[in-house]
Order: C-alpha cells, then sequence, then structure tokens
C-alpha cells in the first residue's frame, strides 16, 4: 500500500490548473488583439495539451476536490468556465475556446457621416466628448460640430484649457447632479462669452423646485441644527422667564463623542409648561429634555 500525502497532491494539483491558467490568459490577451488565426492555434494547441495532462491525473476542473484547491484564486471562475457540465450526467465537455476564436479584436473607427455618428463613437473609443477625434473622423471642423450638436453637447464653465475644443460634456452629464451651483457659475461666465448662453437656458430647464419652509421636516435633536435654536426653541416652548434665563446662563450643547446632548445650569422654575404641558410634577420639561432631544 501507497501512503498519500493529501497536502502534495493538492499542490500538484494547484501546479497544474496554474499552467491552465497561465496558458489562457494568453489566449484571451492574443484574441484581443488584430492577429490572424494561426497566431491563435499554437496557444489553443497548448490549452488542449494542458487541460489534457491535467484532467487525466486530477479529473475535471469543476470537481469538488479540484475546486477546493484552487477556489481561493481570482480567476477560478474563469477555469470553470472553460468547461460545459451536464447537469443530468455531470460529465464535462471542452467549451469554444479550446477550437474557435472566441474574442473578436477592438476595431478602431476610422470614418463617420454624421456629426451624431462622431459623438457616438467619441463616447464609445474615448469615454468622452473628443472633438479632436470627431473632427478627425468626420471631416467636419470644430465649429460644424459644435453647432451640429447643439443640445447634445455643452462647455463646462469650469475648463481650464481655453481652447475651444476641450471642456465638452455629453447633456446628460452637464445637466445633472448639481445643476442650481452649475447655473450660478453658468450666468457668471455668460456675462465674459456669450456661448454660455446656451447653458445657462439648459440649466434653466431642469432647476429642482426649491422647497419651502413648511416642506422641510425637522426632527428635534438633528445634529445638524445649531445649539442656539435648540435654546431658543426650548426657552419660547418652555416659557422659560428671560431673567431667570439669563441668571442661570442655561446652555445646550452637543457631545458628538456620546452622540448625547446635555443641558447646564438648568433653571429650576415651575409654570404649567414646564410641570404639566411638558413635564410632570416630579420631572419638569427641562429635566425630560435630553431624553426626548436625544431620541429625535
Amino acid at each position: 500500500m501507497r501512503l498519500v500525502n493529501k497536502k502534495s497532491l493538492t499542490q500538484e494539483r494547484i501546479r497544474g490548473m496554474i499552467k491552465i491558467r497561465d496558458v489562457l490568459d494568453k489566449l484571451i490577451e492574443i484574441q484581443g488583439k488584430s492577429v490572424a488565426e494561426d497566431d491563435i492555434k499554437p496557444l489553443q494547441e497548448q490549452l488542449n495539451k494542458e487541460y489534457d495532462n491535467f484532467v487525466k491525473k486530477y479529473g475535471i476542473i469543476n470537481n469538488s476536490a479540484n475546486k477546493s484547491a484552487f477556489e481561493e484564486d481570482c480567476e477560478y471562475p474563469l477555469l470553470s468556465a472553460l468547461e460545459n457540465i451536464n447537469e443530468e450526467t455531470k460529465e464535462a465537455t471542452k467549451t469554444d475556446i479550446f477550437y474557435k476564436r472566441t474574442i473578436e479584436p477592438k476595431k478602431e473607427i476610422e470614418k463617420v457621416e454624421t456629426s451624431n455618428e462622431a459623438l457616438i463613437a467619441s463616447l464609445n473609443q474615448k469615454g468622452k466628448v473628443d472633438l479632436d477625434y470627431m473632427e478627425r473622423i468626420s471631416n467636419k471642423n470644430y465649429d460644424t460640430l459644435i453647432e451640429e450638436l447643439k443640445g447634445k453637447i455643452y462647455r463646462n464653465p469650469l475648463v481650464e484649457d481655453s481652447r475651444i475644443q476641450k471642456g465638452w460634456e455629453t447633456s446628460e452629464e452637464y445637466l445633472s447632479g448639481d445643476v442650481v451651483e452649475k447655473l450660478a457659475i453658468a450666468e457668471a461666465k455668460e456675462n465674459e462669452n456669450d456661448m454660455y448662453i446656451e447653458n445657462v437656458m439648459a440649466l434653466r430647464k431642469v432647476q429642482p423646485a426649491r422647497l419651502e419652509a413648511s416642506d422641510i421636516e425637522v426632527r428635534l435633536g438633528a445634529t445638524w441644527i445649531p445649539t442656539y435654536y435648540i435654546e431658543e426653541f426650548a426657552r419660547q416652548k418652555f416659557k422659560i422667564d428671560e431673567l431667570e434665563y439669563r441668571r442661570n446662563d442655561m446652555t445646550i450643547k452637543y457631545n458628538a463623542y456620546l452622540s448625547k446632548w446635555i443641558i447646564e445650569n438648568k433653571p429650576y422654575m415651575t409654570n404649567i409648561e414646564m410641570n404639566e404641558i411638558f413635564g410632570t410634577k416630579r420631572i419638569n420639561a427641562i429635566a425630560i429634555s435630553p431624553i426626548f432631544i436625544s431620541s429625535g
């Protein structure tokens, strides 16, 4: 009987899958380039060889032992995708990448007919409005492109590059985000350059409705409220005598570390508001305040 070192066997499985992974990475990379089919075949043959040798020794990549050995590798899902698994028989067959080209190389767009096509190509190829690129593939100058794409692209007034072909954004990008601030900037720049009139007109159409004070719900104890407003609220709501308030120098503070409101120098006065409406005879409204403020 021959003893099997499980740790050693696992390491052998890992080495075998690393060989497959490395060949697969090269095959994927070369397929993304503009190379002939004959340049791809040697790597496909090598992939078939490494895969076949591995399966003879350790079984299919998707079996539990191989998965357990290699699943922590970030490319294990890619390796497991090399096999088509029959759900009924659990048998594996090779996927197309062993025999066919599965990735087409990226094709550069060399010529378009319209400004709109140039814009689409720029977004696809460059990820932005690149007027230099658009001019090259459309044979249209900057002025023509800008005129024909009016309403679809806008120049951001904050662009530092003074060249006219720089700083352009799609309408979706420019007319979103903080459009209130963008409008203020565009209106300021409009006085310097009338090209931003279009920006101002478009931004005015997408301004959000202004909220009235009655539309804003404020919960007592919200930490963004300045403490002097809460002090004023307490003084008026609980009918704290002005003289008593000043004599005690009552202050309300928020301790950010404890996430807790603290009332210092509480006035120990009594009135209907303090002891009946908002408090009790046992605990007045001021004593209760830190409790309901912190829970607000």
